[in-house]
Parts: C-alpha cells; structure tokens; sequence
C-alpha cells in the first residue's frame, strides 16, 4: 500500500536548540547516520538512545539498545530506560 522513498536534500546549517536539554531516540542502521547524527546532538548538550534492529532486545552499552522492532513487548523494554522528559 506504502512504499518509503527517501529523497536527498542539502544538509540544514540550523542547530538543534540546546537551550533546553532533549533525550533523542535515534533509530540505527549500519550506514553511520544515526551514530553521527547522535555524536552533533550530544555536542550540543542532548541525550540520545539508538535502537538497532536484531534478532531479539538486549542493551548492547549504554544508550545503544537491540531490538526486534515486530515485537512490541521490546518496545516497551526501551521505555524502561528512557528518562521521563521534563517540561521547561
């Protein structure tokens, strides 16, 4: 019914506010996207979490999850260590 198509576009030269401090679920792949998209939001004073795909949820280091994204239970295992968002 849907198909994803991703599309180019030139990198945006605007920061991310670090006026107030996010925690950031980024989900990964094998390309290094996530990994140096993660890398400019902790430089800017944010928390990230990246989320693989895998066979089944295990904690690979801290703030690097495996999971198997078609089982919802292991969703619900990332929430566990999300810290509760704070309001400004």
């Amino acid at each position: 019914l849907y198909q994803v198509q991703w599309k180019p576009v030139a990198p945006s030269q605007e920061k991310i506010s670090s006026q107030l401090s996010h925690h950031w679920l980024i989900l990964a792949d094998s390309t290094g996207v996530a990994e140096n998209l993660a890398a400019k939001l902790q430089q800017q004073g944010h928390e990230c979490s990246l989320v693989y795909r895998g066979g089944k949820y295990h904690q690979l280091a801290p703030g690097k999850y495996e999971l198997n994204p078609c089982v919802a239970q292991e969703w619900n295992c990332i929430k566990r260590y999300q810290k509760p968002v704070k309001s400004p």
